[in-house]
């Protein structure tokens, strides 16, 4: 017996190819044993652990004001080694990211609130790192004065051209 792809296969008589052509590519493709396969397979078992070993965190939590009330769409910006990135809540206030391991500072903004900023947030390899805040309402911004005058010259000078050149 001969086994293919794990899969017991009975003997059975070869095709014949083509005259001058050879049957070493249809012999060996037919005679993958079982040593082959375990080889085969402890590669990609090794090759995919090698691959999960480089596995990303996440950084997740909740952002709420002072009264427990979920902020949606806050702003979440997160800095590692200058490079800074960021991501927005959702309807309940969460938030979720994938990042590289290591030291951040996560800052964390909404319109009308104080910002609210963490240095030195630790992150670890593979694991899920939890940072909630709590936003609180902001200093009231000043009063806006606009102050406009009355245009001396039309806007539009009427020539009795309607239009032409």
């Amino acid at each position: 017996m001969r086994y293919y792809c794990a899969v017991k296969m009975p003997d059975r008589p070869r095709p014949v190819l083509a005259a001058g052509s050879s049957n070493r590519a249809l012999r060996d493709f037919e005679t993958i044993n079982r040593d082959d396969m375990k080889r085969a397979l402890l590669l990609v078992i090794f090759g995919v652990l090698a691959f999960s070993m480089h596995a990303q965190s996440i950084l997740r939590g909740k952002v709420t004001d002072d009264k427990g009330n979920p902020l949606e769409f806050a702003n979440v910006t997160y800095e590692k080694d200058g490079v800074i990135s960021g991501t927005n809540t959702d309807l309940d206030g969460n938030y979720s990211v994938q990042v590289d391991p290591g030291s951040y500072t996560v800052t964390f903004s909404y319109t009308g609130y104080q910002a609210r900023k963490f240095t030195d947030v630790i992150v670890k390899a593979g694991g899920v790192t939890k940072l909630d805040a709590v936003l609180t309402e902001g200093v009231v911004v000043a009063t806006v004065e606009v102050i406009g005058e009355r245009y001396k010259a039309p806007l539009i000078e009427k020539d009795g051209k309607d239009g032409q050149t």
